[in-house]
């Protein structure tokens, strides 16, 4: 949806969303705030934040922070740096 865009610095993903695509952000080097406020996220594809900033901080909703740090780490970003995940 967003892959290479070079000048998005921050998103945020409403709450409606239940689902963000493989390679959705990837590449998007200078996006390093990414706000997810949907309680309903069910799945985050491969890469969907594929290289993006190595300073990226996610904030995720507080009662969703294990199972969507288990869905970011690891599977959804680059493999060279471990991003920051807040809960608020």
């Amino acid at each position: 949806a967003f892959s290479e865009c070079s000048s998005l610095t921050n998103i945020t993903i409403p709450n409606s969303v239940t689902k963000i695509g493989s390679y959705a952000f990837s590449g998007c080097q200078s996006l390093n705030k990414i706000v997810i406020k949907s309680k309903k996220l069910k799945k985050i594809g491969p890469l969907a934040f594929g290289d993006i900033a190595h300073n990226a901080v996610f904030y995720v909703p507080k009662e969703k922070e294990e199972e969507y740090r288990e869905m970011l780490l690891g599977r959804v970003v680059s493999t060279s740096y471990t991003p920051q995940i807040i809960a608020q």
